[in-house]
């Protein structure tokens, strides 16, 4: 029987939430515009700025991640620009379809889910773009796209980049700075661990000169970047969000950004063996596999009722496959504070699972390869 507050909670995103930042979270109410209240701000967009790795301004939003993709692209991008999309995956076609609100032109890439968009076609559709649109990590297929060759060819073509990194920053090495993202947007339930709600982007001192008036009075990142100044937002924050996010930056910054990606790749890479030593297929192709999520395709003649709904009746929680891909894959988050025990508590009651249903495994393969990354 599946229990909320005892299960093994393995989604990709919304992720399991610390008790230091439940305990955040039991404050009693704040006023929003005082003093106290505009130090926790302060506090709060220094520490987005640590794990952002940038010295520009990181603004924060009260809403999901889709409110700071459509703020910031409809901030940057007006009705004279053209844009280029990269979708191979469902946050990439969220992006796509966000550029074509507010872009004149917009070259909408394609790719299969968990496939790579040929470098060539990308460079080609730049060669008129203004900006470059796409999703870093696609937590729809465990896909990721080489962040720093992206960044490059926009910087080739001038182009802005503007990157949905909602579920890689804070879990993959995101080096904002370094790479010259002009505008990378995340999310607080992700990689960052803290409960739903808020949703950030940094702008470049290239984004900042290029921005535009939003259609959308709450959306204007204009007025966010005004405020942000005086460690305020221009509208009522949702004031419990911000001392949980700030409690979470603190453990993240506490493990250290280097080790908290190491852990993570580990994790990664322990999934993706143990799921092959077990039988399982991946989803994504190689080379391009996420290390916050993996994705493996579902096994022969077993559905995604009897897998995912077998995992929950024993207490464990995965996610399956999204829009056309439902039934057809399932996906493990090992985001945020997941642990490899964690990972082998999940290989060990999948192993059950398939077993009761008949499925062709190699029973006991996994524990090996978890045991191999422990002890390294």
């Amino acid at each position: 029987m599946f229990d909320v507050e005892d299960s093994l909670f393995l989604l990709a995103g919304p992720v399991k939430i610390h008790p230091r930042i439940q305990r955040a979270m039991a404050q009693p109410a704040h006023a929003h515009r005082s003093p106290e209240f505009t130090t926790t701000n302060k506090k709060l967009f220094t520490r987005l700025q640590e794990a952002y790795q940038t010295n520009n301004p990181v603004l924060c939003l009260s809403g999901s991640g889709t409110a700071a993709m459509d703020a910031t692209v409809g901030s940057l991008i007006g009705p004279q620009d053209t844009a280029v999309a990269l979708d191979n995956g469902k946050f990439g076609n969220r992006m796509a379809q966000l550029a074509k609100r507010y872009a004149k032109d917009v070259h909408h890439l394609e790719a299969p889910w968990g496939q790579p968009i040929p470098p060539e076609e990308i460079e080609n559709a730049l060669t008129d773009a203004d900006a470059l649109l796409l999703t870093h990590n696609e937590t729809s297929s465990a896909f990721t796209h080489p962040l720093q060759d992206m960044a490059q060819l926009a910087r080739e073509h001038d182009a802005l980049l503007i990157t949905d990194c909602i579920t890689s920053l804070g879990g993959l090495d995101v080096p904002v700075d370094d790479l010259g993202l002009d505008a990378c947007i995340a999310g607080s339930q992700k990689c960052i661990g803290a409960p739903a709600g808020l949703s950030f982007v940094s702008l470049s001192e290239k984004a900042q000169d290029r921005l535009i008036e939003h259609p959308s009075f709450y959306l204007d990142l204009p007025k966010h970047l005004d405020r942000w100044h005086d460690d305020q937002t221009p509208f009522t924050p949702a004031t419990h969000l911000h001392l949980a996010t700030l409690e979470a930056l603190e453990i993240m910054l506490e493990e250290g950004l280097q080790a908290r990606f190491e852990r993570i790749q580990e994790i990664a890479k322990a999934t993706r063996s143990a799921g092959e030593a077990l039988g399982l297929e991946l989803f994504a192709a190689n080379g391009y596999r996420s290390d916050t999520v993996t994705a493996f395709r579902m096994p022969e003649n077993i559905t995604d009722n009897q897998l995912r709904g077998g995992l929950k009746e024993r207490g464990v929680l995965v996610a399956g496959g999204q829009s056309h891909m439902k039934g057809k894959i399932f996906r493990v988050g090992h985001l945020g504070q997941t642990s490899l025990q964690e990972i082998a508590g999940f290989f060990a009651n999948l192993e059950i699972v398939l077993r009761n249903h008949g499925a062709k495994i190699n029973p006991g393969a996994w524990v090996q390869t978890i045991s191999d990354i422990e002890t390294r």
